[in-house]
This record gives C-alpha cells, structure tokens and sequence, in this order.
C-alpha cells in the first residue's frame, strides 16, 4: 500500500518520487488518447495559454497546477479505472508534445 501513495518503504525516495509521476503522466496519457482530435486541439490551445500564465506568475513566485481527475465505469457503474494527476502546465504541454510526436515524455528535471 506504501508504494500506491509514493512511498517505497524505506528505499530511495528520487526513485519513488519518479514511480509516482511515471504512474500520473501514463494516467494522465490514458485520459488523453480518448480525446477526440478536436477535443485534443482545445486542449491544447487551452493548456499553452495557462503555461505562458504560469509563467508570468514566475516574477511573484505564483504557481499554477492542471488538475485531472476522472473515472472510467463499467456498465453496471463500477469504476474500472480512475485518474487523479496534477501537474504544472509546462509539464501537461511537454508531454503533449512528446506524445503527438510519437515519443516517450520524460521530464527535463526531478521535479516535473
């Protein structure tokens, strides 16, 4: 169960921490792919804007994080699969762009 919510019980915590996000950005793609191609360009668009906010939240030490949180049922409304992952918009938009270019996403820091 330690290792569900980030822990690793006792081990190193970069590896931990790396299990984590590995486990949120593959929840996050999950929710991602079932876009549609329209749903996936205004989110996008969308997801650029609130990185350039982001950013110019930098001068104040402000922070913005995109929040996803979804569940997937099945007929008989059993969750089946779930996502609860936030991250900061460049991350979100990193990512985007990795997967539209057909590539794997990896961070360009230990704290994505």
């Amino acid at each position: 169960m330690a290792e569900m919510n980030g822990g690793n019980r006792g081990g190193d915590p970069f590896t931990s921490q790396l299990r984590s996000f590995d486990e949120r950005i593959a929840n996050f793609r999950n929710l991602y792919v079932e876009y549609s191609v329209d749903e996936k360009s205004r989110f996008r668009a969308w997801i650029e804007r609130a990185a350039t906010l982001s950013a110019e939240g930098d001068e104040w030490c402000a922070m913005l994080r995109v929040r996803t949180e979804y569940d997937v049922c099945d007929e008989s409304g059993n969750t089946i699969l779930g996502c609860d992952a936030e991250f900061p918009p460049s991350t979100v938009l990193g990512a985007i762009r990795a997967w539209e270019a057909g590539q794997e996403y990896a961070p360009s820091s230990t704290q994505p």
